[in-house]
C-alpha cells in the first residue's frame, strides 16, 4: 500500500497529489538509503584525490612552509569543512531531499529554479572540461602504447584531432552509461576509484622516497621566509581550503540523503575529510620534499617525473598509470608563437608579463638574494643589496 492509499484509507478523503511541476523521481525523498560510511568515505576520496589538490599542497612547500606547517594548516581547514558538511548533510539525511528542494527554503518554490539552473549550467560545462582533460591523458597513454596512432593526430576538427575525438567520445559514453544507471551505479564506481588513486599515490611516494634514500626533512623548505610570512601563509592555506570546499556545503545533501542515519554521515565525513584529505595532501608534500632531496628541485607536478629522462625514467610505469587516475589529468599547456609579416610583428603584449620576473631574476643573480614581492619597492631593493 502506498502513502497515498494509506492516507485515503485512514481519512476517507482523496490523497494529496503533488504538482508534477514540483516533483519527480530525482527530487522526491530518497527511497533507498544504503550509503554506508565507506561509501561517503570513498566519495570524498574521489573528490579530494586530484591534481589540483596535489599541486596546491606541494606549492605551499615551495612558497616557504615546511611539511609540519602544511599539515597543521590543512588539518584545521578540513576540520572546519567537516563541521560545515555535517550541518548541511543533516537536513539532506533527515528529509532525503536534494539541493534543489532544500533551496526552496530560501528561494521559494519557483525561485529555487534559479540556483538549480545555475548549478546545472556549471555542471554541464565542468562535465565537458573534465571529460576533455581525461581524454588528453588517454591520448598520451594510447600514443605511448601504440606509436602508430600518431597518424590520427595530423588533422583536427573543432580543436580536436581524430584520436582526441575518439578518446573524448569514448569517455563521454562511459560516464553517461554510469550515471544513467542511477546513484547506485555512481556509488559503486567511486567505491573503486577512491582507493585506486590511493594505491597510485603510495606507489609514487615509495618510489620518490627510495630515490631520496629514505631521508627527507619535515622542517625545512626550499625557500625559507620570515616567521611573520609563514603565519600569513598558514592562515592563507586555511582560507584556500575553505574557499575550495565551502561551495560543496551547499549541495552535500545530494549525497547525505542516501545515508540511513545521521551518524553514518558524520562518520563518513570524518574519515573522508580530516583523515583522508589531510593524509592525501601530506603525502603530496612528502613526495615534493622527496623530489627536492632526490633531484635537487621541488617537483610540484607529478607529470614531470615521467617527462624527465635518465634517472627518473624508471618511474614512468608508476607515474604513467597515476596520470590516468589523477583528477582527469590536467594536460600540459604549450604556447605557440605564430610569426606574422604585419606591421610591428612579433609577440606584443605577452612579453610584458615576463619583464618583472626577468628583473627579479637579475637582482637575485647580482645579490644572491631573492625578492618575491611585486611591485618592486625601494626598501625591498635595499634589503636585497
Amino acid at each position: 500500500m502506498s502513502l497515498a492509499d494509506s492516507a485515503e484509507a485512514t481519512t476517507g478523503t482523496s490523497a494529496f497529489v503533488p504538482d508534477p511541476r514540483l516533483t519527480n523521481e530525482d527530487l522526491a525523498p530518497a527511497g533507498k538509503r544504503n550509503w554506508k560510511v565507506f561509501d561517503l568515505f570513498a566519495m570524498w576520496m574521489s573528490d579530494v584525490h586530484n591534481l589540483g589538490n596535489y599541486t596546491f599542497a606541494a606549492g605551499l612547500l615551495v612558497l616557504g612552509m615546511n611539511v609540519w606547517q602544511v599539515f597543521t594548516s590543512l588539518l584545521v581547514g578540513f576540520v572546519l569543512i567537516y563541521v560545515g558538511m555535517n550541518w548541511m548533510g543533516k537536513i539532506g539525511q533527515r528529509h532525503g531531499v536534494p539541493f534543489p528542494v532544500v533551496s526552496r527554503i530560501s528561494f521559494g518554490v519557483w525561485g529555487a529554479n534559479i540556483p538549480a539552473l545555475i548549478r546545472a549550467v556549471i555542471a554541464i560545462m565542468w562535465y565537458g572540461i573534465q571529460t576533455y582533460l581525461a581524454s588528453v591523458a588517454v591520448n598520451v597513454m594510447l600514443l605511448a602504447a601504440w606509436p602508430g596512432l600518431e597518424s590520427w593526430t595530423h588533422s583536427s576538427f573543432l580543436g580536436l584531432h581524430a584520436l582526441g575525438w575518439v578518446s573524448f567520445l569514448s569517455l563521454w559514453l562511459i560516464q553517461a552509461l554510469i550515471i544513467s544507471q542511477g546513484m547506485e551505479s555512481v556509488r559503486k564506481f567511486q567505491d573503486f576509484c577512491g582507493p585506486a588513486i590511493w594505491l597510485v599515490m603510495i606507489a609514487l611516494a615509495v618510489w620518490v622516497l627510495a630515490k631520496a634514500g629514505w631521508s627527507i626533512s619535515l622542517t625545512t623548505t626550499p625557500h625559507p621566509v620570515s616567521v611573520g610570512e609563514q603565519w600569513r601563509q598558514w592562515f592563507g592555506a586555511i582560507g584556500l581550503i575553505l574557499a575550495t570546499y565551502g561551495t560543496l556545503m551547499l549541495n552535500f545533501c545530494d549525497f547525505s540523503r542516501f545515508a540511513p542515519d545521521y551518524r553514518t554521515v558524520r562518520r563518513g565525513n570524518f574519515w573522508g575529510l580530516p583523515v583522508n584529505s589531510t593524509a592525501f595532501v601530506v603525502v603530496s608534500v612528502i613526495v615534493t620534499a622527496g623530489s627536492l632531496e632526490a633531484f635537487g628541485q621541488a617537483i610540484t607536478d607529478p607529470a614531470e617525473f615521467a617527462l624527465t629522462p635518465a634517472e627518473r625514467c624508471s618511474g614512468k610505469g608508476v607515474v604513467g598509470s597515476g596520470l590516468f587516475q589523477l583528477d582527469h589529468y590536467t594536460p600540459k599547456v604549450e604556447t605557440v608563437l605564430v610569426p606574422t609579416h604585419d606591421f610591428w610583428g612579433g609577440v606584443g603584449e605577452p612579453t610584458i608579463a615576463v619583464a618583472a620576473p626577468a628583473v627579479l631574476n637579475g637582482i637575485a643573480r647580482a645579490t644572491g638574494k631573492r625578492v618575491r614581492n611585486l611591485p618592486l619597492m625601494h626598501h625591498e631593493l635595499k634589503k636585497a643589496s
